[in-house]
């Protein structure tokens, strides 16, 4: 193009063809029908270093204007437009289809959770509530049996019938279940109840997970 710049640059687009040539900020949609003097618009020198410029003249979608060329006068030809480039259309194409795939995704994860709500979450409720009350049962049932131990353990002596000795009455009074390990079954039974709630509320969010991933995939096989 450094030869032609010398000269006005006087351009058209190839027959059949419409195209959109970007020089300085400014776009210009140039057809097969009517040529456009670029060098009464903008200096030599920015037409040297466009480079969409010098794209469309390699490509041949533009041609340099002849004097004397007869230009094409059937308005209803056949027009393709044909951009510079591709690749950012197709690129524009791509975050449209993607937005729309987030947007379905979003409304699906939206659907799943209110599926969830009502009847999934008052089943998974109903089974951390079987699990507590077999929990607490079973502590109970322990607790019952250590309290009836010590119950035994202290039972008052039957009626003696000779005072006690001096002996006797220093002897150490000692029991089945001392203070202290009844004390530590007490800790013992609270870590295990403690421990069995986590385990609950653990199991329940992952029933809740199982139940959005196959909500998710019914709507995929349904989609």
């Amino acid at each position: 193009m450094s030869d032609q710049v010398k000269s006005d640059v006087i351009v058209v687009a190839r027959e059949g063809y419409t195209v959109l040539l970007e020089i300085g900020g400014r776009t210009f949609d140039i057809d097969c029908h009517e040529a456009i003097n670029l060098s009464s618009i903008f200096p030599a020198d920015v037409l040297e270093r466009c480079s969409s410029l010098s794209t469309h003249l390699r490509l041949g979608n533009l041609v340099y204007f002849k004097e004397g060329t007869k230009l094409s006068e059937d308005v209803t030809a056949t027009v393709e437009i044909k951009p510079l480039r591709e690749e950012t259309a197709q690129h524009i194409t791509s975050q449209i289809d993607q937005a729309e795939k987030d947007v379905n995704r979003t409304n699906m994860e939206l659907k799943t959770r209110a599926d969830i709500t009502e009847a999934t979450r008052k089943h998974i409720q109903k089974q951390v509530q079987e699990s507590k009350k077999e929990i607490l049962d079973t502590d109970q049932k322990i607790l019952k049996k250590t309290v009836q131990t010590v119950d035994e353990a202290v039972a008052p002596i039957a009626e003696r019938k000779h005072a006690m000795t001096p002996k006797e009455l220093t002897m150490k009074v000692t029991m089945d279940v001392s203070t202290e390990d009844f004390a530590k079954r007490q800790k013992a039974l609270k870590v295990e109840h403690d421990a069995a709630d986590e385990a609950d509320e653990a199991r329940a969010e992952n029933e809740i997970n199982k139940q959005e991933i196959a909500n998710e995939q019914n709507a995929n096989e349904q989609g």
